[in-house]
């Protein structure tokens, strides 16, 4: 595949500056939701006709640096970043055990 940056562009000026798929408002998050909701590939590309395979694995690539980069940064800033995006997720993460180990961060929902 491609370099993750020919697919993932972040622009101030479209939604608020989160990273989307070039030439598209679809955001990466709104991807990696889908994807982590159990759609597959080809339910995404159905669903989004101007989105690609490869954009789709280029979100996964940009998420993988982005952990890789988290993963560098110093325990209390971890703990600050992990925090905030609990908090930002916090309805999506409910019933869910968020486990931080060194190179992973891992989220398991609880079945009921």
């Amino acid at each position: 595949m491609d370099n993750y940056q020919d697919y993932i562009e972040v622009n101030p000026e479209i939604m608020m500056g989160k990273p989307v798929i070039k030439g598209t408002r679809i955001t990466v998050e709104l991807i990696l939701e889908k994807l982590s909701a159990g759609e597959t590939i080809k339910e995404i590309l159905d669903a989004h006709h101007r989105l690609s395979r490869e954009a789709v694995l280029a979100a996964l690539g940009f998420l993988g640096i982005i952990l890789i980069r988290l993963m560098g940064l110093k325990a209390s800033i971890k703990t600050e970043i992990l925090k905030k995006v609990i908090l930002n997720h916090e309805d999506n993460l409910l019933g869910s055990l968020v486990v931080v180990q060194p190179g992973a961060i891992r989220i398991r929902k609880f079945q009921r």
